[in-house]
């Protein structure tokens, strides 16, 4: 599936290049593209999770865990560095041939694992409808904790997950400074997810992750409230500094619990839906958000967030924290 990915996705880039270079590329075909261009994310990301304990073993998956998402934050912020630099170097058209190639090399790494990820019950394939069917009657007859901790994670996703888009208005409307200020908030963000992921990977099991989870609820609504307040451009990046630090941690955190506890035979499609929850629901919440844009002002918006995953914050630690401590 990995390797799967990185083909369409080069694929999908070398069409827009040439697309690009006939001149030919409109937005209608633009929005189709990267429509299908970030529908194979997931596909990667499920996989690569789905591997892990392969890869690795039972005492080194809550540091792989980490390092996966370390990877992800590096790649989001050298990604974003790199990308203006290309661009200004070598055009639009000379980035996405520099992207094209990203996808190759990767596609060749992936081809150079030679361990079988595959589990023995995955030889052997049920029909699809039977696979998700099984899936599911093993969340709710065996897992029934994990599958109230996922429902957990995707209604707390539509309180967190608005911030990515908040950064410009805050930057905007709240602070009302220049452009520079917005890259600056974004750089102190994913430099948070960074230093996050990179503490979590020196957490060697499982045990306090659940507290841990909604330790960082309780510091990102408190962060993020905090921005709907601050008038200090610095101040404020700092406090979306926090927010990223939390949201890493946070994510770490459960992901590497999840990890632990979701037979392999079973991780692949446990992964699928805990990326299908995540890539829903964001769009929904900001359809939302931006709804309610149209009639309020962002701070009361940014309010409203911050203080249901504050509650949602109280209510997962004193649910969850004894039952899976």
């Amino acid at each position: 599936l990995m390797l799967l990915a990185d083909f369409l996705r080069a694929f999908i880039l070398i069409v827009v290049l040439l697309f690009l270079v006939k001149n030919e590329l409109g937005f209608n075909k633009l929005l189709f593209l990267v429509f299908f261009l970030y529908s194979f994310t997931p596909l990667f990301e499920t996989a690569t999770a789905s591997s892990l304990l392969h890869l690795t073993s039972d005492k080194y998956l809550p540091q792989a865990t980490a390092i996966d998402s370390t990877s992800i934050a590096i790649s989001n912020v050298i990604g974003a560095m790199l990308g203006g630099i290309f661009i200004a170097a070598i055009g639009f058209k000379g980035s996405i041939a520099v992207n094209i190639l990203t996808y190759i090399v990767s596609f060749l790494f992936v081809s150079l694992i030679r361990k079988n990820l595959k589990s023995s019950s995955e030889q052997e394939r049920e029909s699809y409808i039977n696979d998700i069917k099984n899936g599911f009657l093993y969340l709710k007859n065996e897992k029934k904790d994990i599958l109230k901790l996922l429902l957990f994670f995707g209604i707390l996703n539509i309180f967190v997950s608005p911030i990515l888009m908040f950064i410009p208005i805050i930057v905007k409307f709240i602070l009302a400074e220049q452009v520079k200020w917005l890259a600056i908030g974004e750089t102190f963000f994913a430099l948070g997810v960074l230093l996050g992921s990179f503490l979590m990977s020196f957490k060697k099991t499982i045990e306090g992750n659940i507290k841990i989870l909604m330790l960082t609820i309780f510091s990102f609504s408190v962060s993020f409230l905090l921005t709907a307040y601050s008038k200090i451009p610095i101040l404020t990046s700092f406090y979306l500094f926090i927010s990223g630090l939390s949201i890493s941690i946070g994510n770490v955190a459960i992901v590497s619990y999840f990890q632990s506890k979701i037979d392999n035979e079973y991780k692949g499609r446990f992964f699928s839906l805990v990326n299908a929850v995540v890539y829903s629901i964001m769009p929904l919440s900001f359809i939302l958000n931006g709804f309610m844009l149209e009639h309020m002002e962002p701070k009361i918006i940014i309010i409203l967030n911050s203080v249901f995953s504050l509650s949602l914050a109280f209510f997962g630690y004193f649910k969850f924290s004894s039952e899976n401590s």
